[in-house]
């Protein structure tokens, strides 16, 4: 959704004065400064007395200056994505305030370790959904196998069988665990050995 949401916010308890700015407003209103964030990552910084050019150009300088009262603000981008990013805002509304170098290294480094978390709980959330499908997906198998009529059988490259679907029971008239351990020749037609061990000699030296 193109809007920019604010999620927490933080008052000085200290200065009553102060009016709540968190909600939800269009993006589009700070459309030049999104842009740049976007384009440079970089944070962004304006003053009532020295507007950020961005802010001035898209308007939102009035929202911000006038309407919000806002003296000096700070916008420090964190886990930037193409289609959305979160901001660290700060917002003196008092008076101007100069942002220190060492003020804003130190809002840098939360801003990163921010971005560090949010990642790897969406690493975590892929992979508990692809542990989950993939659960999905050998429930399904198993299910197809177990109500199959044809015999499925999986051999090492001896021969020896390591895994048969539950209908050799009703076919061969061995269960899984008989099967198991024994080597899929056994069940060949003494006339039509040759021919199955030529197949399976050119299926196992396959590189398909």
């Amino acid at each position: 959704t193109n809007q920019a949401i604010a999620l927490s916010e933080w008052l000085n308890p200290n200065v009553q004065s102060i009016t709540p700015t968190k909600g939800t407003y269009n993006l589009d209103m700070f459309k030049g400064g999104n842009d740049e964030i976007l384009r440079t990552h970089h944070y962004l910084e304006s003053h009532k007395n020295n507007i950020n050019k961005y802010f001035r150009e898209d308007g939102s300088c009035k929202l911000l200056h006038d309407e919000m009262q806002i003296q000096s603000l700070l916008w420090y981008p964190f886990d930037i994505r193409p289609n959305n990013y979160g901001v660290l805002v700060f917002n003196h509304v008092t008076a101007l305030r100069e942002w220190q170098q060492d003020e804003i290294e130190f809002i840098g480094a939360i801003a990163h370790q921010v971005t560090l978390a949010l990642q790897k709980v969406r690493l975590l959330s892929e992979r508990s959904q692809s542990v989950e499908a993939l659960h999905v997906s050998e429930s399904r198998v198993h299910a197809l196998i177990d109500n199959i009529a044809d015999v499925i059988i999986i051999t090492d490259a001896k021969g020896v069988i390591t895994f048969a679907s539950p209908s050799v029971k009703q076919i061969l008239g061995y269960s899984v665990e008989e099967a198991v351990g024994r080597n899929y020749m056994e069940w060949a037609h003494p006339e039509d050995i040759p021919l199955v061990k030529k197949a399976f000699e050119l299926r196992t030296n396959s590189k398909g």
